[in-house]
């Protein structure tokens, strides 16, 4: 010990904490380096499965909607060859109507015809003469209003069906998640 002088042995002892530390502030960046780079990694692919994941819902809700979609529209069609195929039968029922009403005024002019000429029979006179001319007046203002009536029912009714069926159709789909 003797060889160096005291301060010598201060400046080697301190040179070698110095050494010491300095590999160890490196040793230490070094495993931090590579933490970071771990952590950078594994951020990278959550960061892909999340966008993968959210690129496969973003689809699967299109598909959902595109057929949401389609049945409504299907109902739609259907209502739409619904509605004509009514719209036929009630004009074919206002031809029978209008049929019935031309005869029920045919029989009431007949009516009226003998009751002008005097050729009714003396027992049926004048009230079975008033009485069909009150059914052939009953007859026509309440045909057509009963034949409106229906006509607007009948295409209420099948618009809140053809509602319930698009309602339904997207509400099974709702309890089927």
């Amino acid at each position: 010990m003797r060889l160096l002088p005291m301060w010598a042995w201060g400046l080697i002892v301190a040179a070698m904490l110095a050494v010491s530390s300095g590999a160890g502030w490196f040793a230490r960046g070094v495993i931090a380096d590579r933490d970071i780079a771990a952590l950078q990694t594994e951020h990278a692919l959550a960061v892909a499965f999340a966008a993968r994941q959210a690129q496969a819902a973003e689809a699967a809700a299109r598909e959902e909607e595109a057929r949401r979609t389609a049945e409504v529209e299907r109902i739609a069609r259907e209502e739409r060859k619904a509605q004509q195929a009514r719209a036929a039968a009630a004009a074919r029922a206002r031809a029978a109507a209008d049929s019935l009403r031309g005869a029920a005024q045919s029989a009431v002019d007949a009516i009226a015809s003998e009751a002008a000429s005097g050729a009714a029979a003396p027992e049926r006179g004048a009230a079975v003469t008033g009485a069909g001319l009150v059914f052939a007046d009953v007859l026509g203002s309440c045909g057509q209003r009963v034949a409106e009536l229906a006509a607007w029912l009948d295409d209420a009714r099948a618009r809140g069906s053809a509602c319930e069926r698009a309602y339904e159709s997207q509400r099974k789909v709702n309890h089927e998640d």
